[in-house]
C-alpha cells in the first residue's frame, strides 16, 4: 500500500472567511438540490410502481398456468437456493402463486417487504396462503437499516409433518445441476422464524419476484463455487503427486 503523502506544515489550513462563507452558500445549495433530487426521485418511483402493479398481476395469473413454475425459479436463484432443503422442495411443489412487494413510508422511515406464497391443497398443512411481512425501519444519519418487525402466518401443519424440528436432508441441485454441499438450515424455518439475517424477504422483493421470467429461462450461474471445486480437484492432484 502506497505512503499518504503528508506536508511539512501540521497546522490546520486557514481560509479566509470571506471565502469560508461562500463555500459554505455553495455546499448549501448542493445539498437542497440533493435533497430536491431524492423527493422527486421517490415521487416518480412511486409513481411508475403504481404503473407496474397491474402489470405484475397480469403476470402472475399467466405465470400460474405454468407447472411448478416458483419453484424452479427458486431452484435457479443461487441465494434462494441455499436456503432450500429436499424437505422444503417437496413443499413448494404444490406453490402455485407467489408475490413479493416492498412498500415505503417515508414520513415514518419504514420500509415494509411482503411476501405472500399460495398452496394448493398438500399433505403437508392446511394453510392455502402463507405471508411474511418484515418492516424495516430506515434511521436518519445511519447507513445500515434494521428490521422494526416481523410477522408471519402460522402453519397448521398436518400431523406429524412439521419437519422444521428435524434434521434436514440437503440434497437439493444448485442452478446448473449441482448440489449444495452445506446445510444453511431450511426455508420453512426462515418463514417460520422471527428474524431475516440474510435479508432473504429482501432477495424475494428486489430480485426473485421482478426477474421470476429471466431466473425461470436461465439459471444463475455460480462461478465461485465452480472455482472452489477447481481448487479442490487441484489440491488433490498435487496430494497425489
Amino acid at each position: 500500500m502506497a505512503k499518504k503523502v503528508k506536508s511539512d506544515n501540521e497546522s490546520e489550513p486557514e481560509i479566509d472567511p470571506a471565502i469560508e462563507r461562500e463555500l459554505e452558500a455553495n455546499n448549501m445549495l448542493l445539498f437542497n438540490i440533493g435533497e430536491a433530487y431524492a423527493e422527486r426521485l421517490g415521487a416518480l418511483e412511486r409513481e411508475f410502481d403504481q404503473k407496474r402493479a397491474p402489470v405484475y398481476k397480469t403476470r402472475d395469473a399467466i405465470l400460474a398456468k405454468i407447472p411448478q413454475f416458483w419453484l424452479t425459479v427458486f431452484l435457479n436463484h443461487k441465494t434462494i437456493n441455499s436456503m432450500l432443503t429436499r424437505e422444503d422442495v417437496d413443499v413448494l411443489e404444490y406453490l402455485e402463486t407467489f408475490t413479493a412487494v416492498t412498500t415505503s413510508d417515508e414520513t415514518a422511515k419504514r420500509e415494509t417487504h411482503t411476501v405472500t406464497f399460495g398452496f394448493r391443497e398438500n399433505p403437508y398443512f392446511k394453510n392455502k396462503v402463507l405471508t411474511k411481512k418484515l418492516t424495516d425501519f430506515i434511521p436518519e444519519e445511519e447507513v445500515l437499516t434494521r428490521v422494526d418487525t416481523i410477522e408471519s402466518t402460522k402453519i397448521e401443519w398436518n400431523e406429524g409433518k412439521d419437519f422444521t424440528k428435524t434434521q434436514s436432508s440437503k440434497d437439493v441441485p444448485k442452478p446448473g445441476g449441482k448440489r449444495n454441499r452445506e446445510d444453511q438450515g431450511h426455508f420453512f424455518s426462515w418463514f417460520c422464524g422471527d428474524d431475516d439475517i440474510d435479508s432473504f424477504a429482501e432477495v424475494f422483493t428486489q430480485d426473485v419476484y421482478i426477474n421470476a421470467y429471466e431466473l425461470f429461462l436461465d439459471p444463475e450461474d455460480d462461478e465461485e463455487d465452480d472455482d472452489e471445486e477447481d481448487d479442490d480437484e487441484e489440491e488433490d492432484e498435487d496430494e497425489d503427486e
